[in-house]
């Protein structure tokens, strides 16, 4: 079946990675989603079997037997507050698990919502273990409350100066 990992990027712009994981018995093309949420941009599709991203953003792809992953790169408008997945039809599974990568350094914020996972125990892609995840339902909404903007303590102000003096014969 299909299992569905997104990791949400904070930064200018936000990015959204969808990792697609499936499994096919036999040559067949499949068309799978929306894969992206309303306004998302795509940026790039990573994927050993040949795909497309279709213009309503579901993504065709044609199968070969064996075990398979697709990752689908979007970017969102604006600044984003909260999430929800998008309206998919089909074979979608019922739940999928997201994380969030946070970036402190541009704002500080507090993911709230859906019920967090141990990404330990979970399927989630190796390298996105390090992030906190989220079990994310058809109706469940990640929401990203701000408390703070930029860094509040930034580097003390520092004045390094080097300098060569020459002094002539008569001192």
């Amino acid at each position: 079946g299909l299992r569905v990992f997104r990791l949400v990027e904070d930064g200018v712009p936000v990015t959204l990675s969808t990792r697609l994981s499936f499994e096919a018995s036999a040559n067949s093309e499949a068309v799978y989603g929306p894969v992206l949420p309303p306004g998302a941009t795509p940026l790039a599709l990573h994927s050993t079997l040949p795909a497309r991203i279709e213009p309503d953003g579901s993504v065709r792809v044609q199968l070969r037997p064996g075990q398979w992953e697709l990752t689908l790169v979007a970017r969102l408008p604006g600044p984003v507050s909260e999430l929800a997945r998008s309206k998919t039809r089909g074979n979608w599974p019922e739940e999928e698990v997201w994380s969030f990568a946070a970036q402190p350094t541009l704002r500080v914020v507090t993911p709230s919502g859906p019920d967090a996972v141990d990404p330990q125990q979970t399927d989630v892609p190796q390298e996105w273990k390090i992030y906190p995840a989220f079990r994310m339902r058809s109706t469940d909404k990640l929401g990203l409350t701000e408390i703070r903007r930029g860094y509040p303590l930034p580097e003390p102000d520092r004045l390094n100066l080097v300098r060569r003096l020459w002094l002539d014969f008569d001192g």
